[in-house]
């Protein structure tokens, strides 16, 4: 998306379905893990109900603490959404 004032960039989050369609997309700055971002991307989805299950992307290793995954993963199962 180019730079922004402070050079460092910009995440697109987007979540799909399993056809492929977006269901939900979140523009963030470039600082925040993607982890942190998943509930914010999830509160501005297309379609009124919220996914049974996640599909996380394991391209890049997880630099947060297991404490902080675990936190993010329990305030999705308050939802009713379980990560696979």
């Amino acid at each position: 998306m180019g730079k922004t004032k402070r050079g460092k960039g910009s995440k697109i989050m987007a979540i799909a379905d399993r056809q492929g369609l977006p269901v939900a997309v979140h523009v963030e700055s470039a600082t925040p893990h993607e982890v942190t971002l998943v509930h914010a991307t999830l509160a501005e989805r297309f379609v009124r109900q919220l996914p049974e299950r996640l599909i996380g992307d394991n391209a890049k290793p997880c630099l947060l603490p297991h404490s902080v995954a675990g936190f993010i993963r329990w305030l999705l199962s308050l939802s009713g959404i379980n990560i696979v």
